[in-house]
């Protein structure tokens, strides 16, 4: 079993070495991580007065990055290889509750929610996406 943990690993940094040289889309998604601190908007008095709040800036747009196809892309090819290595890892160790719902609930679901809400969510937050750009323009603060 220590060999499957080291396959794993050398398996999941291949995958990132992968996404990050040869995918794009997956770049992208992977640098969306990093970029919104970098391009943040200043913050200004009149920004506290829109109408939007909590759930609509913060909790929708957090939920539809997990719905787009390079997301659906990673958790299948991260979490796939896992989930099919726990079958035999729980058939030999007996395993426990807790390794079954990581490794194959867990994703399960992420691919079940991110699959169902797609379009839905993509519909929801696109006023929040306009407001993103309007205010990068209005600030200069587009990437070049």
């Amino acid at each position: 079993l220590n060999f499957l943990g080291g396959i794993s690993w050398i398996y999941l940094f291949g995958i990132h070495v992968y996404l990050i040289f040869y995918r794009e889309d997956s770049l992208n998604e992977l640098a969306a991580n990093y970029l919104p601190v970098l391009l943040a908007a200043p913050s200004t008095a009149e920004q506290g007065d829109h109408a939007g709040g909590f759930w609509s800036d913060t909790v929708l747009p957090m939920l539809y990055k997990q719905t787009t196809w390079p997301k659906i892309r990673a958790i299948i090819v991260e979490s796939g290889p896992q989930a099919v290595l726990t079958i035999p890892y729980i058939i030999i160790e007996g395993g426990s509750a807790f390794v079954l719902i990581l490794n194959l609930a867990v994703p399960a679901a992420q691919l079940a929610f991110a699959v169902l809400m797609q379009e839905t969510l993509a519909k929801t937050v696109l006023p929040w996406f306009a407001k993103q750009l309007e205010a990068a323009i209005d600030t200069g603060n587009l990437p070049r």
